[in-house]
């Protein structure tokens, strides 16, 4: 091969305001999708919202339109945080309700009294079935 033939093979992709590869910038702008996706299974489906943001992002670097993939990259990032904050929020508010719940008396005494119930049904039936 000569030096023109590996000059052809060879071609770099430059952005006209810098001089610096596109490659090397792509590399910099972060999708989120790992994040968003992470959101859609603790977060009770909230986390679809930034999962298309980064999806967009995605496609707008393989596209090489690096201005919109950063500002999607922006706005999944901006998004992916509220959501984990709304999510920390919802499993403290469900965790605090579920504890509250459980240890107050009257739904202990709910729980005692229909298993009374329960066992008092289960037993007439087998009388009544052994007749």
């Amino acid at each position: 091969m000569n030096s023109d033939e590996i000059q052809q093979s060879t071609t770099i992709l430059v952005d006209h305001n810098e001089n610096v590869p596109l490659k090397s910038k792509e590399h910099k702008i972060h999708d989120w999708l790992l994040w968003s996706f992470i959101n859609i299974f603790f977060g009770f489906g909230v986390g679809f919202i930034p999962l298309i943001f980064s999806l967009i992002c995605r496609c707008k670097k393989h596209d090489h339109d690096l201005k919109s993939a950063q500002k999607m990259s922006t706005v999944a990032f901006t998004l992916n945080i509220a959501t984990t904050i709304i999510e920390i929020i919802n499993w403290i508010g469900l965790i605090s309700y579920i504890f509250v719940h459980i240890h107050s008396e009257s739904f202990i005494d709910k729980i005692r009294e229909e298993n009374y119930n329960e066992i008092i049904n289960f037993f007439s039936n087998m009388k009544s079935l052994c007749k």
